[in-house]
């Protein structure tokens, strides 16, 4: 398949079919699960402590360019590993229990 090719719903069920693919179905569906839930309410927690909207959205500005700086470091493995998959599911996981204390708290 190149990029100019129409898709249709035959690929798409070649693809759904070939199950070499399924690690990759399920790590793009749950790469970022434990990050975006508290990334989405942090604006909304830092309020419900007491600070403006201003200074809310500034003390969610860490965590975002830690999400940015993040990223660059997976892209940065995975490439230089050459294996998307395992780098992706061990950020996930390594992700998972600081994000879960945090969204506890």
């Amino acid at each position: 398949m190149h990029n100019r090719q129409a898709l249709s719903p035959k690929l798409i069920w070649e693809a759904l079919k070939s199950y070499h693919i399924w690690p990759l179905y399920f790590i793009s569906l749950t790469f970022n699960l434990p990050t975006v839930p508290v990334s989405n309410y942090l604006q909304i927690s830092f309020r419900n402590f007491g600070f403006s909207r201003p200074m809310a959205n500034l003390l969610a500005v860490p965590s975002t360019v830690f999400s940015i700086i993040n990223l660059i470091i997976i892209t940065l493995v995975s490439e230089a590993v050459n294996n998307r998959s395992f780098v992706c599911m061990t950020q996930t996981v390594v992700s998972s229990p600081p994000r879960s204390v945090l969204a506890s708290s």
